[in-house]
């Protein structure tokens, strides 16, 4: 009798059901991201130029609250090239599709998107001094949305998955001078879930 109650626990651990208390509410996704960032369509009065660099790395990190087969929540991005950066602050929506070990979703989110260059400031013609040194400052802010779809990886009874996503994104806004700023990530990480 003195290992009735170690029993019962380990019945509950290894059942194949999950009970009713035990339905997820939250998660939090933390993945890598890879990117391409196409060139903007700008035109020749833009003062800086077309940026040279199309591929972008990074990470992101999202807080979601789930309800049934849908999630939403606050989201942030994080991707730097050689000569351009971008900041992410928006939120993300999920809605799932099956109960295996793989479980596709697709996904749509909006945000604010802070897309930053490196430059060298432009000098008066007269100027006889030494070159100045590249800068990082704010190329252009946008309102951007993205969709796409994406797979968990785990036993759906399991607190932690693996996550892999595709998205696009893309300004609603198009600038005068520096054109509408597009966005293809791929992204690879983790979901832990409670």
């Amino acid at each position: 009798m003195r290992f009735g109650p170690g029993w019962i626990v380990l019945g509950l651990v290894l059942s194949p059901c999950a009970a009713q208390a035990q339905r997820r509410i939250g998660e939090v996704r933390a993945v890598v991201i890879g990117s391409w960032a196409p060139a903007a369509h700008a035109s020749s009065q833009d003062p800086l130029g077309p940026v040279a660099a199309r591929y972008l790395g990074g990470g992101g990190l999202s807080l979601t609250f789930i309800s049934g087969r849908v999630s939403a929540g606050p989201e942030a991005i994080l991707l730097r090239g050689s000569d351009r950066r971008l900041y992410q602050f928006g939120v993300v929506g999920r809605i799932g599709f099956g109960h295996g070990a793989l479980r596709p979703y697709l996904l749509a989110g909006a945000g604010e998107y802070f897309w930053r260059r490196r430059f060298v400031p432009p000098r008066p013609p007269d100027f006889t001094g030494p070159a100045q040194a590249p800068i990082w400052d704010t190329d252009r802010q946008y309102v951007t949305g993205s969709v796409g779809g994406g797979v968990l990886i785990g036993t759906p009874f399991s607190p932690v998955s693996f996550v892999g996503e595709l998205r696009f994104h893309s300004s609603f806004s198009e600038d005068v001078v520096a054109g509408r700023r597009n966005l293809l990530t791929t992204s690879v990480g983790a979901r832990v879930a409670w």
